[in-house]
């Protein structure tokens, strides 16, 4: 049996670094009703202890602040997550060799967004893996 003892791992392509999150944040917080600004002060200090030098975005910033709806959101996590999923499984098989045919579990971890099926039935589906592939949840 094959197995992925070596992680495969896909960041989004677009970067941000803490210096440009905080002048972004600057510019959110100018464009804001001054009451509401200075209740949302802290952010930078927010920025600051959460000790992370950049952030990996599936789009360049700008277009994350436009403000989308929920509804259009939803529908670019799910297709970012899954091309991104679809992407590191096929690494972490190349790694060993390995084809979809061989995967018996897939245990699948995302922090922001929600999808129904989950991103591991997705990639099952998408992947043609065997029915006998299980999700681990």
């Amino acid at each position: 049996m094959a197995y992925a003892a070596l992680p495969a791992c896909v960041v989004p392509p677009h970067v941000c670094s803490d210096k440009e999150c905080h002048v972004l944040l600057d510019k959110m917080l100018s464009e804001l009703d001054p009451k509401d600004a200075a209740k949302l002060g802290d952010l930078h200090t927010i920025i600051d202890n959460m000790c992370v030098t950049k952030r990996h975005f599936v789009r360049p910033v700008s277009d994350v602040l436009k403000g989308d709806s929920e509804s259009e959101r939803a529908k670019i996590y799910a297709k970012c997550s899954i091309n991104m999923a679809k992407q590191a499984t096929q690494r972490a098989l190349d790694q060993v060799g390995a084809t979809p045919k061989d995967i018996d579990a897939i245990v699948a971890v995302a922090c922001t967004g929600f999808l129904f099926p989950s991103l591991a039935a997705h990639l099952i589906e998408q992947m043609r893996s065997e029915e006998h592939t299980s999700e681990l949840q």
